[in-house]
């Protein structure tokens, strides 16, 4: 079970990533500058980067089993983005 402390920091790295998402989003809707959308990708994925390998060791301590998706939700959104922007 998760402690309270946990839990807080839980929300914290959620409302961290959730912030530079909308930040991307935002620059991509409304810039036509391929460095600037490129610049608040790169924030994004190093934020997401991050704060995956900080949760790693916290499922390890813990004997129950922790996917990406029980950490920051449904991604669908981000990976279509992501996959229209590549494209």
């Amino acid at each position: 079970m998760k402690s309270v402390r946990q839990k807080w920091a839980s929300h914290k790295t959620y409302r961290k990533i959730q912030k530079t998402w909308q930040d991307y989003t935002a620059v991509s809707e409304k810039s036509h500058d391929v460095q600037t959308v490129a610049q608040r990708l790169t924030i994004f994925l190093d934020t997401f980067d991050e704060a995956y390998r900080e949760m790693i060791p916290q499922a390890e301590l813990e004997e129950s089993e922790i996917s990406v998706e029980r950490i920051y939700g449904d991604c669908s959104e981000i990976m279509t983005t992501l996959f229209s922007a590549v494209e």
